[in-house]
């Protein structure tokens, strides 16, 4: 659904040029944490990390002759790849995510950059557009889960190509965000889980099936709640997965898949006054090609609202901030816990299936690759799983253990 231009953005996508002069400042570390804190999605690509390194070990090598001369003590910088660690923490640390750069983005970059695309077109007649296709590449991908994304630049290509995308808001620094109403937004944790229960309730997901797919009220599950947030004192907006069928053009069944529905409910009646499909993704099941334990965290946490969603386990802030953690061994094992009770577990395996076949007097073996989740409740143990089955039962247990 398009955004207008008064939306609220609920993501923020950070480009190397929203830091002043392209360096990660103590100022930058609060604008990050402020939008955290008010519940926005805040993402700050890899590749743009790299670059902040990048330019601080610049800023390094030009001084590295008087921290030797001061007998300052540089261990902790004297790398780049250090200094990228270091980064990479503090910005966690201010509740920011790293936008993690799948193999795909990087070929695209480099590609769009030989081929001077508009979104990696020179600058100053240099060619260092890869990075910048990236941080595109970043941006569509959150548009794809988020109503609304603020995409913070203020790189002319990028601005060019962001600014007529649907649910895409470009400003040239982080002080420009529109932030409206966004302040109050983010629901308390038990206003949260209140609505929450609603959601996930048998009542609503009935009218909300008759409200989306009237034709096949009882084929239609929900599946993840992305996010509960707060327009004004009457309103909130939410955004409900939701597995339905889907038939080709020949009416002819096709499975289910899984649709992210933004929806505008009265916050007393939890009526519906407005709906709008924000996004689509086929088939409601996890397939059995390979999946890697990456992909599927990060499809099942997107499913849960931000004031729940599971972090990591040394990235634990509070109860009331982040009740959920996990902990992802070295192994396939994620194991997670509410007031360190575990209360979900995945494990996570890849094997090689053969196929022997013959032509002639010839035998070929066709070796492929496949993946196995394990999802563990309450000792109960289900694979072949569905989308959202690891979001859904961390809610529930989250309804159970928190309110």
């Amino acid at each position: 659904m398009p955004a207008a231009s008064n939306d609220n953005p609920t993501a923020v996508v950070v480009d190397t040029n929203a830091f002043f002069e392209g360096r990660l400042t103590r100022s930058t570390l609060n604008s990050l944490s402020t939008m955290a804190s008010l519940g926005l999605h805040v993402i700050v690509p890899d590749v743009v990390c790299r670059e902040l390194a990048s330019h601080a070990w610049e800023a390094y090598v030009d001084v590295e002759e008087l921290l030797l001369l001061t007998a300052v003590d540089n261990r902790s910088i004297d790398q780049p790849q250090k200094i990228y660690k270091n980064f990479v923490s503090q910005i966690q640390a201010s509740g920011a995510v790293i936008g993690r750069s799948p193999d795909s983005y990087y070929r695209e970059g480099l590609l769009a950059q030989i081929l001077k695309a508009p979104t990696a077109s020179p600058k100053s007649g240099v060619t260092t557009g890869a990075v910048d296709h990236i941080v595109y590449m970043h941006a569509l991908a959150a548009s794809a889960k988020y109503s609304t994304v603020a995409v913070v630049t203020n790189d002319k290509a990028l601005r060019t190509a962001l600014s007529p995308r649907p649910g895409v808001q470009v400003f040239p620094d982080l002080a420009s965000v529109r932030k409206g109403d966004v302040s109050h937004m983010r629901l308390p944790l038990q206003d949260a889980l209140r609505a929450l229960e609603i959601l996930l309730s048998p009542e609503f997901k009935t009218v909300l099936a008759e409200k989306l797919h009237p034709s096949y009220v009882d084929q239609v599950t929900v599946v993840g709640v992305g996010d509960i947030l707060r327009i004004n004192d009457r309103q909130i907006a939410t955004y409900v997965d939701v597995s339905a069928p889907y038939f080709t053009g020949s009416m002819e069944y096709y499975g289910h898949n899984v649709e992210r529905w933004q929806l505008t409910v009265d916050v007393s009646s939890f009526d519906i006054e407005r709906e709008g499909r924000i996004g689509t993704d086929p088939f409601a099941a996890w397939p059995p090609e390979v999946t890697t334990i990456e992909e599927y965290l990060a499809t099942e946490l997107s499913m849960i609202p931000s004031v729940l969603r599971p972090v990591p386990e040394n990235e634990f802030v509070s109860d009331l901030r982040t009740p959920i953690t996990y902990v992802h061994t070295e192994g396939t094992d994620v194991a997670f816990h509410i007031h360190r009770k575990q209360v979900a577990n995945v494990l996570h395996s890849r094997y090689s299936v053969l196929r022997e076949y013959g032509h002639g007097d010839d035998v070929f073996v066709d070796e492929t690759q496949q993946t196995e989740i394990l999802l563990q409740i309450s000792g109960v143990a289900a694979s072949k799983l569905l989308k959202g089955a690891l979001a859904t039962n961390l809610m529930n247990k989250a309804l159970v253990l928190l309110s």
